[in-house]
């Protein structure tokens, strides 16, 4: 059973943090992002266990591959929606990245067609990195702190940590921890701690999105020519009012064909919805 959303949150990034390390020290090998998501998902459905939370959460094993409709493979794609009972909807689209031996999340291009793909094709969902951060790679000692009016200590927290698509766009290839911070990267328990007094969940989110998004126009003129930044213009953290859940909330699996026509009509890897049920959090 969960404590609170805010702690569950922390806690599965300080998981992250530490089993990533130990996997690396030893056993001598790097847990891919499908492997460290879909644990995450496990430990999310257990802790939201007779709470105020339905907790829902459709992956398939197809990720990243060249399709019809997706010539450039987005990776480990999923859609993340944070939903009340008021049928008001914050929905986020994550591509993970994680952190190598060599400290780089290597793979990651911002010039890259995947990045453009990413920032094109997210419809109503708003497109973030997640980054999967190891013990030990990065000293964050410099770091600004987010404790979210909690006792939370850095640097665990780093462990699972997001950033705007958008404002990945200016980095070099194969970027790290200190081409992010301080101000373009922050700990994921930061969408649902921040703003405490906000009791809708999706609202707490967006509140938290809102502030994390601002104009970075000299990001767009770094590298012209080679990013389309139009994409930019409408990104922004969007809640949708009086929505009902999909009708497929309820189904057995990714492969009952509403939610596989779902994932393949957005090209994604999987969908998760954590919903609110009461007015409290």
């Amino acid at each position: 059973m969960a404590k609170d959303i805010c702690w569950v949150f922390r806690l599965m990034a300080g998981i992250i943090y530490s089993e990533t390390h130990h996997a690396l020290k030893h056993s001598r090998f790097s847990l891919q992002e499908e492997t460290i998501t879909e644990m995450l998902l496990l430990r999310l459905s257990r802790r939201f266990v007779d709470t105020i939370f339905d907790f829902r959460a459709f992956t398939k094993s197809e990720e990243g591959l060249v399709s019809k409709n997706n010539p450039y493979p987005t990776g480990a794609d999923f859609e993340f929606w944070f939903t009340d009972y008021l049928g008001n909807q914050i929905k986020l689209r994550a591509q993970a990245k994680r952190q190598f031996p060599s400290g780089k999340y290597e793979g990651l291009n911002p010039s890259s067609k995947q990045i453009q793909y990413l920032l094109k094709h997210s419809a109503d969902a708003l497109p973030i990195y997640l980054f999967y951060n190891v013990k030990g790679m990065y000293d964050y000692s410099s770091a600004i702190t987010y404790p979210s009016g909690r006792n939370f200590a850095s640097p665990s927290y780093w462990g699972c940590a997001y950033a705007l698509a958008s404002d990945v766009l200016s980095l070099g290839k194969n970027p790290g921890p200190g081409d992010l911070l301080p101000a373009r990267m922050w700990p994921w328990h930061t969408l649902v701690c921040d703003h405490p007094s906000i009791t809708s969940l999706p609202e707490r989110v967006g509140e938290a999105l809102d502030e994390r998004k601002r104009p970075r126009l000299y990001d767009r003129i770094q590298m012209p020519g080679i990013i389309d930044t139009a994409p930019l213009e409408s990104l922004a953290p969007e809640i949708l009012r009086n929505q009902e859940l999909p009708d497929w909330f309820n189904a057995e699996s990714w492969r009952d064909p509403r939610v596989s026509n779902y994932l393949e009509s957005r090209d994604l890897g999987g969908v998760v919805i954590l919903n609110q049920r009461i007015g409290q959090l």
